[in-house]
């Protein structure tokens, strides 16, 4: 397997590359925006009867995974809150 270094990657090439990641893995479109307020979805597709599917990506690969997790409890979560998503 090749190693690939994520480092390189800026936020908004991250989130593409998780996007088509996740779209390629469940043989779905994903649908993406652009940068700026978007109240936390980085990609989104509606399930066959299971409502919207929201992605998010983060890229902290340098913060480190408690940093990420306190980010994510504090400030992310409020917002998955709010748009309620199926999954």
């Amino acid at each position: 397997m090749s190693a690939y270094d994520l480092h390189k990657l800026n936020d908004k090439e991250f989130e593409v590359l998780a996007a088509d990641i996740v779209g390629t893995a469940l043989g779905r479109r994903v649908e993406r925006f652009k940068p700026g307020r978007d109240l936390g979805v980085d990609g989104r597709f509606f399930g066959a009867g299971k409502g919207e599917v929201i992605i998010q990506a983060k890229h902290w690969a340098r913060s480190g995974y408690d940093a990420l997790l306190r980010y994510l409890s504090t400030i992310e979560r409020p917002k998955i809150d709010l748009l309620k998503p199926a999954r």
